[in-house]
């Protein structure tokens, strides 16, 4: 958070300290009718944040300005991971990992750049891991990814 503050009234008696709910700002000083550019990193909480910000002058006067931020973080999507592969016979093997109950689509195609089909859409269990097998066939070659899907 960063603004300005100065003393230009009467007296002209500088700025002497900002204070953002209650912890001194960065910069917050300045001289005579010069204005004090501020700055001060805050931690804003989920939900309505109130912010008050209190400028001091050399005579003790003060100017007080209160705000309401509210703060809606984003969801985090954990990736689920492809693990412990096993080729077989006519078949590949591996493992997925993740957060419990996070939902993924395993996606297979003979192209690592382009035309890739869903084969499998699910949810991580207990445990934290699942097992897909993808028969191969005649397939040569085959290239998995996972999407995790948001909640």
């Amino acid at each position: 958070m960063n603004g300005t503050a100065s003393d230009s009234g009467a007296g002209s008696s500088g700025i002497t300290s900002v204070t953002i709910n209650g912890q001194r700002a960065n910069n917050d000083t300045a001289q005579a009718d010069l204005a004090a550019a501020w700055n001060k990193s805050i931690v804003l909480a989920s939900g309505a944040n109130t912010i008050t910000v209190v400028a001091t002058d050399g005579a003790g006067n003060q100017t007080t300005k209160t705000l309401t931020i509210t703060y809606t973080p984003t969801t985090t999507v954990t990736p689920a991971r492809l693990a412990a592969p096993s080729i077989k016979t006519g078949s590949f093997e591996f493992g997925i990992t993740g957060p419990v109950g996070q939902r993924f689509v395993i996606e297979a195609s003979s192209q690592a750049q382009s035309g890739w089909t869903p084969i499998s859409t699910n949810q991580i269990p207990a445990g934290g891991s699942f097992s897909l097998t993808d028969v191969v066939g005649q397939r040569t070659m085959r290239f998995y990814r996972v999407i995790s899907i948001a909640p």
